[in-house]
């Protein structure tokens, strides 16, 4: 299966407005085939056009937008994978510590319980 970028451009109503808005994807070719859009004739065509741009929500303008910001901000896209990496050293490193934590209450317990039963 070939998988590639593709340009994905959809008109849509916004608050009133027509909002276009454009997305890179990855298709595989088979995948491709198979989603390909019938064409509309007679009724439905006339339906579509009558119907005009489907509306979208505010969550997905928003979604589209921030996309749209990160893709003409060269420099946020970077920082963004940077702050992602960092974020997950440091839930790691915070992970092992309280691996180590646990650890280290555990052997206090076992060594309490053996001087306990070196008493008795």
């Amino acid at each position: 299966v070939i998988q590639k970028k593709v340009t994905v451009t959809e008109t849509k109503k916004f608050a009133g407005q027509t909002v276009t808005t454009t997305k890179v994807v990855m298709q595989s070719k088979s995948a491709a085939a198979a989603a390909k859009p019938k064409e509309k004739t007679g009724l439905d065509a006339a339906l579509s056009a009558m119907q005009g741009p489907k509306s979208i929500s505010t969550i997905e303008k928003s979604a589209s937008d921030w996309d749209t910001f990160k893709d003409n901000s060269g420099a946020l896209k970077d920082e963004l994978e940077h702050a992602a990496k960092d974020g997950e050293l440091k839930k790691q490193e915070f992970l092992d510590r309280c691996d180590v934590r646990a650890f280290e209450k555990e052997r206090d317990q076992r060594q309490a319980t053996r001087l306990k039963d070196a008493k008795k």
